[in-house]
């Protein structure tokens, strides 16, 4: 079995996981504050679940391109700066974060560099982007739905583990391009971060346009339940069926 390795794809770092025989690549972002690595070992994890059916996936985690180390946060990295002090006074008093009309400043930066990255294993792995899954937790759900809703090519998948809807005026308007795209989500019921309401908002979101897709509620906090990674693990394995079915 391939090994974990890392590289430069793009102007992003990742830590790549190949398949013997490549016909999916699926890319998941790691959240605020995480190190580069923090996904990276979902690899294994999902290849186990996928069987011999894991060789035909390539898993590549890229790392955010902002570091947040001279803050004191060591190894962590973020795709966009946070208000630190108003995410803490939200989480203290446990006021209800409604982030649908926030705009990240550094958000289109981030889906350019992560376009990049994914066009560039796109074109070394010989795969077209609607072969191709993309996800990630938290502040990289978002920014993995955001590039769902930006590409011209969509995607064969999207994975949103604790993400939440933000950037409405933006996402409302692009969000029937998703229509059939196969869409998991999952978010906990206690989460302090991201509420549960929200990730309901965008789970609406996704069904009003017409996505394939299905909610996993959680009993927890933020974080990714083991469920919630075998649910993704399911997804995949849709997408791998549907291509074996296309080629035979």
């Amino acid at each position: 079995m391939s090994e974990l390795s890392k590289r430069r794809i793009g102007e992003l770092n990742c830590h790549i996981f190949p398949g013997d025989r490549t016909e999916l690549l699926v890319v998941l972002c790691h959240g605020f504050g995480a190190p580069g690595d923090d996904l990276a070992q979902l690899g294994h994890y999902l290849k186990g679940m996928l069987g011999e059916d894991g060789e035909r996936v390539t898993f590549a985690f890229p790392h955010a391109p902002i570091s947040l180390g001279e803050g004191g946060f060591g190894d962590s990295r973020a795709w966009w700066h946070l208000d630190m002090e108003r995410l803490n006074r939200a989480i203290s008093s446990g006021d209800f974060r409604d982030l649908r009309q926030e705009s990240p400043a550094e958000l289109p930066q981030a889906r350019s560099l992560l376009t990049q990255t994914v066009t560039e294993l796109c074109t070394e792995l010989n795969v077209p982007i609607s072969q191709t899954v993309v996800g990630g937790f938290s502040q990289g759900s978002m920014l993995a739905t955001d590039y769902a809703l930006h590409s011209e090519a969509k995607p064969a998948g999207l994975i949103v583990w604790s993400g939440t809807i933000l950037n409405e005026d933006v996402w409302r308007p692009l969000a029937p391009s998703l229509a059939n795209l196969p869409i998991f989500q999952s978010h906990g019921t206690t989460d302090p971060i991201l509420p549960f309401e929200a990730a309901k908002w965008l789970y609406n979101l996704f069904e009003e346009s017409g996505a394939d897709a299905d909610f996993l509620e959680f009993n927890g906090p933020h974080t990714i339940p083991p469920e919630a990674i075998q649910n993704a693990a399911v997804l995949i394995k849709d997408v791998l069926d549907k291509l074996s079915a296309r080629s035979s």
